[in-house]
């Protein structure tokens, strides 16, 4: 049995947690024995061990609930004192994650695989911070911890085609990168019949839904607001869905079509967040096409696939090409009038949103489901184990 040692800069649940403990869960089903270290929401003292979806989660105690916080990190590195593993998998390389997985590397002489699956420093998503202060203070720290221990690493695993030239730029070898997308939840996400679940609910049964999931960036946010201020003119039945935790007051940007906005607010419940994207007539993602969004590949879309909906998104780096090339959506520029027409134009067509709902189906079953992604990953570990044992 391959022990691996998972570790995450991110609170049980928060952000690269969903990437990360997916692979860990499929890689469990494939007989890996994962221990997967994950910054607790609550606790400043002691660790909470516990069995999460067939691993070993860990709860790091934190003072701060980010990335840099230094007794996050002296705290991880305590634990995993006399503990053994056969290889260390990293998601990102911010403190709470880079130091204690060097410190297990070098300590046990093991290999070391990073994720990259966000472009954080200069020119990534350091530059969306509101603040211009915490913009000039972060960006030169983001940048360091992004950049610096790339070449570290025996393997590197990247979400998307922009972040492996980076990281070739970076001296990272190109036969040492695998292109490693999310995997898609299609156990959990799954097609259901449009107004039973709608009436389940509480939503409108006949009008266009265009939902979106989570935290957004202000610029997103702003060209969300201005598209769906559009449709709405057009299409007075239109509403726009925000599911879970969505972190801007979209409504303050929609002087007429405040009140067609339906948020949920956060949902404890997944099997509702589910529900939601099922809920939905489009999968709708307006994202800008800055550094932020073309260094990442949000999962959202995988679980819209996965429930036979149709996305709209912006041309932005992977995302866009993966819906052009597969059909399974339609596709714009960055630019609110043309975002709102290309939305009208599906959101007109109930035909075309049933073929594409179909066909994203059918492309996450066969090349982004857990189980395929998984295989992808264990291949290489194995690759990265031989040889490291040569």
């Amino acid at each position: 049995m391959t022990r691996v040692l998972f570790l995450v800069g991110n609170q049980v649940e928060k952000g690269t947690f969903w990437r990360s403990s997916y692979l860990a869960k499929e890689l469990s089903k494939l007989g890996y024995e994962i221990t997967y270290l994950a910054i607790s929401r609550s606790r400043k003292r002691g660790f909470v061990q516990r069995e999460y979806k067939g691993f070993t989660l860990v709860e790091t105690p934190a003072l701060l609930p980010f990335a840099f916080d230094p007794w996050n990190t002296a705290n991880r590195m305590w634990w995993l004192n006399g503990r053994t593993f056969d290889l260390i998998q990293t998601f990102e390389s911010r403190p709470v994650v880079i130091f204690p997985a060097l410190y297990v590397k070098r300590k046990l002489n093991i290999p070391l695989v990073m994720d990259w699956c966000d472009w954080f420093g200069h020119g990534g998503s350091v530059e969306e911070r509101p603040n211009p202060l915490v913009r000039a203070v972060m960006r030169p720290v983001e940048t360091f911890f992004e950049e610096t221990f790339r070449t570290r690493a025996d393997g590197t695993t990247v979400i998307n085609h922009i972040l492996r030239q980076k990281a070739i730029d970076l001296g990272v070898s190109a036969d040492s990168i695998l292109y490693l997308p999310n995997g898609a939840n299609t156990s959990d996400f799954q097609p259901k019949e449009l107004r039973q679940v709608r009436e389940k609910l509480g939503l409108p049964l006949d009008a266009p839904i265009l939902a979106y999931p989570g935290v957004i960036f202000q610029r997103d946010a702003e060209l969300m607001a201005a598209a769906f201020e559009h449709i709405h003119q057009v299409c007075p039945s239109a509403r726009l869905l925000l599911i879970g935790y969505v972190n801007i007051e979209v409504e303050r940007y929609l002087p007429a079509a405040a009140k067609a906005v339906i948020r949920t607010g956060p949902i404890s419940d997944f099997n509702k967040v589910v529900d939601y994207i099922a809920a939905s007539s489009i999968g709708w993602l307006p994202l800008k096409n800055s550094g932020a969004n073309q260094g990442r590949f949000p999962l959202k879309a995988f679980d819209f696939m996965a429930a036979g909906r149709p996305l709209v998104s912006t041309d932005v780096a992977d995302l866009g090409q993966m819906v052009r090339e597969k059909q399974i959506g339609l596709v714009s520029n960055d630019d609110p009038m043309d975002l709102a027409q290309t939305t009208l134009r599906l959101m007109n067509d109930c035909a075309l949103q049933e073929e594409m709902g179909r066909r994203g189906r059918q492309v996450v079953e066969t090349e982004f489901a857990g189980p395929v992604v998984a295989a992808q990953l264990d291949g290489f570990y194995q690759h990265i184990l031989h040889e490291w044992r040569q």
